[in-house]
């Protein structure tokens, strides 16, 4: 069974947008006029995949990437290995990075642009 991953959409700028030259500076976007206040609930996104522990979090591994569940430590030992479908609010982080100190010391961490599920319902496939 295919993982499915709902929810995120990746798209370029039009053909006829303006791209600034590399040494321009870029200003930060605004939000629009019709821009919801942010006490509005995030959407949620509903994944499919197969559940594996992680050091960071257990994870949903999906054909597209891996999705850590940030809210549970690991999976129960029942659970782990099976597929999965889990609904939550889904973002993508640089939280948990590795970084280089002035020495060159590199510390433990992922790779940067990991995507997090917070607030997750699970439901183990048959």
């Amino acid at each position: 069974m295919g993982a499915i991953l709902v929810g995120l959409i990746l798209a370029s700028p039009p053909a006829s947008a303006p791209v600034a030259p590399p040494s321009a500076p870029v200003a930060p976007p605004s939000a629009p006029a019709s821009a919801a206040p942010a006490t509005e609930v995030p959407a949620r996104t509903t994944i499919r995949g197969r559940a594996e522990d992680a050091k960071l979090a257990a994870a949903v591994v999906t054909d597209t990437g891996v999705v850590y569940l940030i809210d549970r430590p690991s999976w129960p030992a029942d659970e782990r290995g099976h597929e999965v479908e889990v609904t939550g609010v889904l973002e993508v982080t640089d939280a948990f990075q590795a970084r280089v100190d002035a020495q060159g010391a590199i510390s433990q961490g992922t790779t940067g642009g990991d995507t997090l599920m917070r607030q997750a319902t699970i439901r183990v496939l048959p």
